[in-house]
């Protein structure tokens, strides 16, 4: 809860800002942020080796207070020169990768401030990690959120006051980084550090490696179809492409509170399968009702989300952010197919399915992109995560049936939903203009037609229960205001 509060500031506050910072930069400026960050995405999971999930592992296979913190020093020991040699070499080839990346080789000076973000990105996981461990959400929240600030503040002095455009909001992120690193870092300084211990590496780097392969294809599904995007369009539609990602990832904050909740609770199962064989199918028929509508919503108010918050040359993103948000909940989905996989100890099995996906949204965005332009890039990281769902399920269900755990889903009626929501969508697409009163009534009209349509999707008994917990929370309002 603490958690997604937190996210939910950090995401109120990035809207809040692109007014301002989509007056002063073009999308154009937007895109070479867009693509620097698809280059710190891709370098982070390759030179953070994995310790993004060995960490946990390694971390929670013993109670030792000691042993722990020797984990969380050893790491940053592996982690710290790792970033150096990254950095390092970014600055020794800063044109050449300027050339490749942003086809200008005087755009070195913004690959060596992206480059030098990123490394402290890599070197102040294991801090925040030790955080989320030692349960100390309000602690995590606060430090982010006071970065968040930092890195608000001067943005918005370099971009606005000093006009220094796409450097000032690389400066920015840059000092916003140092300033989390030494407060997330600042505990662990102050007592006796624990030395350096081969043995932990060892267990860091064994756990750690495996997963960067898996961190690599999922790169490539979210942020792939961005450097197609540069080579047939330029940085123009890469920036209407990015500021369309950034509000429809706000879709995450849902689902990804919705997973990490979804996780534990599923994983608790592991000894009691024959108890999750229906209630798992349930779970996931409700979340694609109830994550599936609100996923429409970012359809149905794209345009009035532009009018309100962006910058005319940027209206043309109100395209991505639906698919942005289809893009995160069919993520999440996926995730929700995993415990068979868990259960059966067959992880490595998914770095193959989301290398195939990879491999296929790479050869689509070569064939498609050219003719379709922003909207086809969209499309493409929407389709390919729901590839991903449907190919977990088949391996899940139909391969491995007399391996994995099987989980009974009712799909004729996940179907119907689906093919419900798909119409709706389509529909939405057919408003015309940027008259915010007609986008708000068109889509309000849409969000109640669709609620309604969603309802004929429950049986008798789930109807009855969605009333009876409606009349409740009725019940509880009318019960407060009495009080008051």
């Amino acid at each position: 809860m603490v958690y997604g509060i937190g996210g939910m500031a950090n995401r109120l506050i990035s809207l809040l800002l692109l007014p301002i910072f989509t007056a002063y930069l073009t999308p154009t400026d937007y895109g070479l942020v867009g693509m620097l960050a698809m280059s710190g995405m891709v370098l982070t999971p390759v030179f953070s080796l994995g310790f993004g999930t060995s960490i946990g592992v390694c971390y929670f296979n013993t109670q030792s207070l000691e042993e722990r913190k020797a984990i969380i020093w050893n790491s940053f020991l592996c982690l710290a020169p790792s970033a150096a040699l990254m950095l390092c070499s970014g600055w020794l080839f800063s044109r050449a990768i300027s050339s490749l990346l942003l086809n200008n080789g005087e755009y070195s000076r913004l690959v060596i401030l992206s480059l030098a973000t990123t490394a402290v990105n890599v070197i102040i996981q294991p801090f925040q990690l030790k955080l989320q461990f030692e349960q100390k959400a309000r602690a995590f929240v606060i430090f982010s959120f006071v970065s968040l600030l930092v890195t608000t503040v001067v943005s918005v002095y370099e971009v606005v006051w000093l006009k220094k455009g796409v450097t000032g909001l690389l400066e920015a992120q840059l000092i916003g980084q140092l300033f989390s690193l030494i407060i997330f870092s600042a505990g662990t300084f102050k007592s006796k550090l624990p030395r350096f211990t081969g043995q932990i590496v060892k267990e860091l780097l064994r756990h750690g490696i495996p997963m960067v392969p898996s961190f690599f294809f999922i790169f490539i599904i979210q942020n792939g179809v961005r450097y197609f995007l540069e080579v047939y369009y330029g940085l123009h539609e890469v920036g209407i492409f990015t500021v369309g990602t950034n509000l429809g990832m706000f879709m995450g904050m849902l689902t990804g509170a919705f997973i990490s909740s979804w996780t534990p609770y599923a994983l608790a199962f592991s000894d009691k399968q024959d108890e999750a064989r229906v209630l798992f199918g349930r779970i996931t028929y409700y979340y694609m009702l109830v994550f599936g509508f609100l996923t429409a919503l970012f359809f149905f108010f794209a345009k009035s989300v532009v009018i309100l918050f962006v910058n005319v040359s940027f209206y043309e993103s109100y395209k991505i952010i639906g698919f942005s948000a289809a893009g995160q909940y069919y993520c999440s989905l996926f995730l929700m197919l995993l415990p068979p996989v868990y259960f059966a100890k067959d992880v490595s099995s998914t770095s193959k399915i989301q290398g195939l996906i990879a491999a296929i949204s790479v050869i689509v965005a070569l064939v498609v992109l050219p003719f379709s332009g922003v909207i086809g890039a969209g499309l493409i990281v929407c389709l390919s995560y729901a590839l991903l769902v449907v190919f977990q399920w088949v391996w899940n269900s139909l391969v491995n049936k007399r391996v994995y755990f099987q989980i009974s889903y009712d799909v004729v009626r996940i179907v119907w939903v689906q093919c419900v929501l798909y119409l709706f969508v389509f529909a939405s697409f057919l408003q015309s203009g940027f008259v915010l009163w007609k986008s708000l009534a068109i889509g309000g009209g849409l969000t109640l037609t669709l609620a309604v349509a969603l309802c004929f999707c429950l049986n008798k008994k789930e109807c009855n229960s969605l009333l009876q917990y409606i009349r409740s929370l009725l019940g509880e309002k009318k019960s407060v205001a009495k009080a008051i």
